[in-house]
């Protein structure tokens, strides 16, 4: 759906030389019965995803294809894993290995955001959003496969 918003529209309209896709998974993971605490109590965010694996790189690719339109170079970040550490969350079980195939397919370079922050909830202290230590990781390694996209693109 995003690439139906306005933002995505300005994105065009700047017209980028490189896209940087990501990262998404958490909350678009989460089925309708995983929010909120009365969800948690009853593990709802380990409920399976209200999508398939299919689908989530169906519509990655749609809104990769859509954003690249103008013949910006793309790259992909994995997800950053759920903050509880869960291999049964749909970010680990779906949206990693959709995002994965994708890029396979799309023959676009991957930031891995997904492995660094793995197994490290501390890095989410309100269980959430990742805390500056780790948005540095973050930024650092988007960083730098964007230098390295942009120097082989010559830009």
């Amino acid at each position: 759906m995003y690439q139906k918003t306005p933002a995505a529209e300005e994105c065009a309209a700047f017209e980028p030389d490189i896209i940087v896709l990501g990262p998404f998974g958490k909350h678009d993971a989460m089925s309708p019965i995983g929010w909120g605490k009365e969800a948690q109590k009853n593990g709802g965010y380990d409920n399976p995803a209200p999508f398939t694996s299919d689908q989530w790189r169906s519509d990655l690719g749609a809104m990769a294809a859509a954003l690249t339109a103008s013949g910006a170079r793309l790259l992909l970040t994995l997800p950053v894993p759920f903050p509880s550490g869960s291999t049964e969350h749909a970010v680990a079980t779906v949206c990693l290995p959709a995002t994965q195939q994708l890029a396979a397919d799309l023959g676009a370079p991957v930031v891995d955001l997904f492995t660094p922050f793995a197994g490290k909830g501390d890095s989410f202290p309100d269980a959430d959003h990742l805390d500056n230590p780790a948005t540095d990781v973050m930024t650092a390694a988007v960083a730098e496969q964007v230098r390295a996209l942009a120097e082989s693109a010559k830009l």
